[in-house]
Formats: C-alpha cells, structure tokens, sequence
C-alpha cells in the first residue's frame, strides 16, 4: 500500500493511528516500524512513548495500549560467552493473541534490520519454542510492515531486501517521494515512480495539506554568521549511494554511510551522518554541487529553523 504523505503534516501521528484501526478492526496486533536512520527512529520512539500520545489514542481506543520494542545495535553484545537475543526482540516475538488488548510495535532502523546480528543462526536462546536466528522468529509473526520514507528503500536494493526476509502480511509505505523503477530498454526505456498498482492509494498533495490547516506556514530563518564562518563552505564534490565526497578548496573529504560529518568540521553539530542514498539522517537530500555550511546544521531537517545552504 503506498500513502503519499507531505512533510511535516502529521506522518508519525497517521502510522501510528493505522496500527490502533488496523487493530482495531482486523484483531492486527503485530508490526514492523522500518525507519531509515537512527535519528527519525528516535523521533518516533518519543512520539509513540509519549504521555500526550497515550492519552489522546485512549479517547478513541479504550483499554487499548501499545507496547513498543526498540532494537539497537549494542543489544546483542556477547555477555558472559552466551550470544543472547535483546530483551525487545523476545518481548516482541514471544507476545500472545491472548493479550488482546496489546499492539506489539518493533521499531528498528534499516541498517539493524540487514545487519548480520538479525540474520545469524547461532545464538543460545531460542524464539518461539525452536528459532535460533532473529529474522526466522519474525517471519513466525506475520507483521505487518510500516514503512517510513520509502525512497530509501528502493525494491532492488538490500535494505528492502531485508524486509522482504521477514514475510510481511502486508506493507504499507508513508512519504513523500518514492524510488524510481525503470522499465524497459533503449527507446522502450520508461522510469515511473514505484506506487503500488502505479498509483498512491492515499495523496495528501501541498494544496490539500494548506487548505486542511495542516500546514500553517512557512517561516524562513537566516543564520547570523560571521564572515569567516559563512565563508567556510564545503561544497559536495560527489554523491553516491554508499559515499559522500566534500571538497573545501584543495581538502577532500570522503564519508561513509553511518559517518559523522562532525569528522569532517566540528562545526557540523547535530550528530548529522550520511545515511546513504544521497540523504543525510537530518532527511537533507544531496546533489553534487550543492554548498553545505558548517554551524548550520540540525538533527531534525523539518524540526528545526535550518539545516543547511545550497
């Protein structure tokens, strides 16, 4: 299912809404929140946790709570030579129909779900009775998978591949934009975008968000920096899925997915990597070309007043 949703109206609140009707109405009680960085994982594990979230989802479904587990990498550290699943994980796969007024949410970012710590099979403890490996015990699931900025997870690529491995019921896609599929070759070359039965089943364009009081306005915020800061730009010399080359005067600079730009120049705060596919975890989409000023930066591309000069 893809829903087309603009930024900064609401997306979280929607997904999250979906798992308590999905539940609700089909008896749904397990699914997958595939995020594509560390830092939108920690923006929806506040949102989901939250005390006003809670309590607002309670007017509408009584007795009815949701309990999210949150995978991070340093959960399957070796402890006391035993290989061990995370608590989270067995919590998770191990919950009960019984427990019929649960939700069992997963929250896991891409890179963790195609890690080697989900897919090996040699751990000391078993999933559901029997499982070694934790990719088999989420298939044992049956989750239905939510996908948040799906652009970054093109169908040819591993991370999609990834969620694939699990066996969802179903999928469902909340963004903005969404990756390419190219059909066809030479002259009968077509690219289109990749929407389910070639069109988004929901479309919240920028006009119907505005008209909706969904978008209030947009405020415009300009940088007070001294001229020796402005001055101090790198300008992206390349861009690829799996690099980022930044070029000040003679200095080049490579970074790696999952890299801190704050390597490169400390005045690139924020804990800002490059996620890959030409994105850095701010949501900030890269092109060659493009001037990135360091002291300009924030964790959140649509939460703060700015990110970045281009």
């Amino acid at each position: 299912m893809t829903l087309k949703w603009r930024p900064g109206t609401g997306k979280t609140y929607v997904y999250t809404r979906l798992m308590y009707e999905l539940h609700q109405k089909y008896g749904l009680f397990k699914f997958v929140l595939v995020v594509p960085t560390p830092a939108i994982k920690e923006g929806a594990r506040n949102f989901i946790t939250s005390d006003y979230a809670r309590q607002h989802f309670s007017q509408f479904y009584e007795n009815t709570r949701m309990e999210l587990c949150t995978i991070n990498a340093g959960d399957f550290k070796v402890k006391s030579g035993r290989k061990n699943f995370p608590a989270q994980l067995l919590s998770f796969t191990d919950a009960s129909r019984r427990d019929s007024h649960t939700i069992q949410v997963l929250l896991i970012n891409a890179q963790m779900l195609n890690s080697a710590s989900m897919t090996r099979d040699d751990y000391d403890q078993t999933l559901l009775g029997g499982l070694t490996s934790p990719v088999k015990g989420l298939q044992m699931t049956r989750p239905v998978v939510i996908i948040d900025e799906p652009h970054r997870f093109a169908r040819d690529n591993k991370f999609y591949r990834a969620i694939q491995a699990i066996q969802p019921q179903m999928i469902v896609r909340f963004g903005a934009t969404f990756p390419d599929i190219v059909e066809g070759k030479g002259k009968n070359k077509c690219v289109r975008k990749d929407y389910y039965r070639r069109q988004p089943q929901f479309d919240l364009n920028a006009v119907d968000s505005f008209n909706d009081g969904l978008v209030k306005g947009i405020d415009i915020y300009y940088p007070n920096l001294p001229e020796e800061q402005a001055n101090n730009r790198y300008i992206v010399d390349s861009v690829t899925a799996k690099k980022l080359i930044l070029r000040r005067g003679s200095k080049i600079a490579e970074v790696g997915v999952g890299e801190n730009l704050a390597d490169v120049d400390a005045g690139f705060e924020g804990s800002i990597e490059y996620a890959g596919s030409k994105m850095l975890s701010n949501d900030l989409e890269l092109e060659a070309g493009m001037a990135l000023v360091p002291g300009t930066f924030g964790a959140s591309y649509q939460e703060t007043d700015y990110s970045g000069s281009h």
